[in-house]
């Protein structure tokens, strides 16, 4: 019994560590390993129970989504850090990532272009769900209003994100030049005067 004990661990701490095994092809493993076992030792009950309870102790179901001012982030790095391994995942549409993962304590970094690098420790225990608010890089906008050749100073310039429809407005210096400053670079806007 204490043979087919440590296989059953065995095989459940194998597919475990395979970052790329859902839920449900693991548990269709798992049942095709219990056959297999009770098949061998002829011991139905312990051997099943055993592969069951490791399933609970061992692997769990980690949920990743991406957000930045309720948007959705789609196509982030998304990286799974357990000790000294790490698996990398690419956000699908809905800025999510889901891994089935060993049990422990996980570090995750996300990388996207335009958003500043966020890391998050959580202990998995059982299957979680973490919801990741991304902050976007700032940068500042700059231009200049003439008219016929001549700045035209004192005039209001209104500035719109096409992507975040959030609404910008200035005036310009008496050398015709207007700021917009902390704004998120990878989106695109609509500049007027």
């Amino acid at each position: 019994m204490a043979v087919a004990n440590f296989f059953a661990y065995f095989f459940h701490i194998f597919l475990c560590t395979s970052f790329d095994v859902d839920t449900k092809t693991l548990k269709n493993i798992e049942f095709a390993a219990i056959i297999c076992l009770n098949v061998m030792r002829q011991n139905i009950y312990k051997i099943s129970m055993f592969l069951f309870a490791s399933h609970q102790m061992l692997c769990g179901e980690l949920t990743v989504v991406l957000e930045s001012k309720g948007r959705k982030i789609p196509k982030a790095k998304v990286v799974f850090v357990i000790g000294k391994e790490e698996k990398e995942y690419i956000s699908n549409k809905d800025g999510s990532v889901v891994a089935t993962i060993r049990d422990g304590k996980v570090f995750i970094k996300v990388f996207h272009q335009g958003f500043k690098p966020k890391g998050h420790v959580t202990k998995l225990s059982k299957a979680e769900k973490i919801i990741l608010e991304l902050k976007s890089i700032k940068s500042t906008i700059k231009g200049r209003v003439m008219d016929l050749g001549s700045f035209v100073k004192d005039q209001k310039v209104s500035m719109e994100s096409l992507d975040s429809k959030e609404q910008y407005e200035s005036i310009t210096d008496s050398s015709g030049e207007f700021f917009f400053e902390n704004i998120p670079i990878m989106e695109r806007y609509i500049v007027y005067a």
